[in-house]
């Protein structure tokens, strides 16, 4: 595979994580999970909602109870201590 190839993938796989990220903050909102009036800080539920997005996300990205956990989760690793 070519970093072309590489690239084109990566970028098509971050979209739809994307697309479902979006329909996953509709879900929250949507869940009765929120209760708007417990914080007053502003950002707080939004960046929860994120963070819980994000965590979903990972949990499939990384093949959770594949046999291509492990590696995929080393090479992440080594990914991210690069960037």
């Amino acid at each position: 595979m070519t970093k072309k190839q590489i690239e084109k993938l990566s970028r098509h796989i971050i979209s739809e994580c994307v697309k479902d990220m979006r329909k996953n903050v509709r879900r929250a909102l949507e869940s009765g999970a929120i209760d708007v009036d417990r914080y007053d800080a502003k950002m707080i539920w939004p960046k929860a909602i994120v963070i819980a997005c994000l965590k979903d996300e990972i949990h499939e990205l990384s093949c959770k109870g594949t046999s291509w956990e492990k590696t995929i989760k080393k090479e992440s690793e080594n990914i991210y201590a690069m960037i």
